[in-house]
């Protein structure tokens, strides 16, 4: 029944909607394209092909107005406009964050079959990036990168300045060099950072597994190489779901640690400076001081002060009762906290309870094991890099995923 009204609503300009939807969402993303001197102009054009596209669905009847959806727009709404208080100090970055959640909330209630579209596509080119982000990894451990045209991209944050970040662009995939890692730099996919761009491949490889597909052998690659324990945990919380479904537990278990033991003896072959890279990337630079904190101390605070820097915990700390509730928007390039507690420090508590109140209405009426499942991603990352929120990509991409798992139907109607 699903099949016969997408193919009787589809037509030349709805199937646009897609292409439009995925663009918009690669925009909010902040993908390289748009880390050039026209980056305000081409988040404008995504916001007018958003609002058009919504008055053409409004045109031909296709918008949908649900409880579930509604509910979401209400709690984005409040979010956005304390966001917008809070945060914004000047005309023009009002405009710029309106130019990204308008059109969040106009595609709240796009069909469901165009989102399931978008989503469809959003991942087709995930995949293509992580499949670049592999073949580059793989030529620079042939030694063979320097002979592929590409192009350097100077940081496009403080912080990665004085990490001594540089990006270079081999055609749409980005590789990151810092100061310490050369032989093997971690893999960004389309984005500025590789854990970021770990939570993104994480996510959409989670949405795979909850509708029952195969495990995506070039997402789990391309993920590791990113080196961030993001996507292992996001790895795990998938395999461990469809573990429980399948009944599979013990059977997954002793699958995982095969694959620990094939992998710790891979590492012992290699050349003794590829054990060391390896052992930066994935250790030292990520884990080692966040470890010895969380052990020594017991604290999860003491744990996630490792990821952070002096100047953002004596703003932290210094907040008065009535700032803490409101917050203070610091605008201080020198600040590095990433955790919920700059989301305090900007937005403050009742910021943070709004940001909650989305979180819980995104996740309304869907299974118990979804919802588990996209409030563990919406934690990790509220946990240590909240900074996320202030932009709607993972808002979208949360109910995208929610919608695709309840109309399964219409992608197996693809399939046939």
């Amino acid at each position: 029944m699903i099949c016969d009204k997408y193919t009787d609503m589809v037509g030349v300009k709805t199937r646009v909607l897609p292409i439009i939807g995925c663009f918009w969402l690669f925009v909010v993303l902040d993908s390289f394209f748009i880390w050039n001197s026209y980056e305000n102009i081409i988040k404008l054009l995504a916001c007018i092909f958003v609002i058009v596209s919504t008055f053409y669905c409004s045109y031909r009847h296709l918008l949908h107005v649900y409880l579930s959806n509604l509910l979401i727009a209400i709690s984005v709404v409040l979010f956005y406009l304390w966001l917008t208080v809070r945060v914004d100090m000047t005309f023009a970055s009002q405009i710029v964050r309106a130019c990204m959640f308008i059109p969040l909330l106009l595609m709240l209630f796009w069909p469901r079959q165009v989102i399931v579209d978008i989503y469809e596509l959003f991942r087709k080119l995930i995949v293509f990036f992580a499949f670049g982000s592999i073949s580059v990894s793989i030529l620079y451990i042939l030694g063979l990168n320097s002979f592929i045209p590409h192009y350097e991209l100077q940081p496009q944050s403080a912080l990665h300045e004085r990490l001594g970040y540089v990006y270079y662009v081999y055609g749409c995939f980005v590789i990151v060099h810092d100061a310490l890692s050369s032989i093997l730099p971690r893999a960004n996919g389309m984005l500025q950072e590789p854990g970021h761009f770990a939570i993104i491949l994480g996510f959409v490889y989670l949405v795979e597994r909850l509708l029952n597909k195969k495990p995506n052998i070039i997402m789990i690659i391309c993920g590791i190489l990113t080196f961030s324990p993001n996507f292992i945990l996001l790895l795990f919380l998938a395999e461990f779901y469809n573990a429980i479904r399948r009944k599979m537990l013990l059977k997954v278990f002793g699958f995982v640690l095969a694959a620990i033991f094939f992998v710790v003896l891979l590492f012992f072959m290699l050349p003794k400076s590829l054990q060391d890279e390896f052992y930066y990337l994935i250790f030292e630079r990520n884990m080692e001081f966040v470890i010895d904190a969380l052990m020594s101390s017991g604290s999860l605070s003491d744990a996630l002060n490792e990821r952070t820097n002096q100047s953002g915990l004596s703003y932290f700390y210094s907040l008065k009762p009535d700032e803490m509730w409101t917050g203070i928007a610091v605008h201080d390039d020198s600040i590095i906290l990433s955790d919920y507690r700059g989301l305090i420090l900007n937005i403050g508590v009742l910021g943070l309870l709004l940001l909650v109140f989305v979180m819980l209405s995104l996740v309304y009426k869907v299974p118990f094991m979804i919802k588990f499942s996209f409030l563990c991603v919406l934690i990790l990352v509220v946990l240590h890099r909240s900074w996320m929120f202030y932009s709607p990509y993972l808002i979208y991409m949360v109910y995208m995923a929610t919608v695709v798992l309840k109309n399964h139907d219409i992608i197996k109607c693809r399939m046939l």
